[in-house]
């Protein structure tokens, strides 16, 4: 499971002890795949071998913000977005079996109503991926019109 949390982490924030961090949640979850975002809207996706029917199949995946932590979607039509189905509500950096205690809740629950009430599934809220010229503008430091370092 090799990955690369890059370009992320504000104000003295360790790059390696997230990368750490993420690892370990995705150890706790069984992913599939790990992959690093943009560093704005999300720092990492994590990938399950999950599917739901109402979903047409696509994964499950972990998001991770580190400013707001953990979010649960599906896949996107591309590598460039996801679709958001509910925050965890865990807090920035809950412990791996917590996280990974709160995606299995919350999967039970989606395939509870995945084959019992239908009509009452969650509608996802569609993420792109932003590009890295714009990122790059967002970043701490950068003034306007010129280009950050980070």
């Amino acid at each position: 499971m090799a990955w690369e949390l890059s370009r992320v982490m504000d104000h003295g924030t360790n790059i390696a002890d997230c990368s750490d961090y993420v690892a370990a949640v995705a150890r706790a979850l069984r992913a599939e795949t790990v992959r690093g975002w943009d560093g704005v809207t999300f720092d990492a996706i994590i990938t399950m071998s999950i599917g739901f029917r109402h979903y047409c199949g696509r994964d499950v995946v972990a998001a991770w913000n580190h400013h707001f932590g953990w979010a649960l979607g599906i896949e996107g039509h591309s590598l460039e977005s996801v679709l958001i189905i509910e925050s965890l509500g865990l807090g920035r950096t809950p412990g791996p079996a917590r996280c990974a205690d709160r995606v299995d809740e919350a999967i039970a629950e989606l395939r509870r109503l995945d084959l019992a009430v239908p009509d009452s599934f969650p509608v996802p809220v569609r993420i792109l991926r932003l590009p890295q010229e714009i990122v790059r503008h967002l970043r701490p430091g950068s003034a306007p019109g010129e280009v950050g370092n980070r």
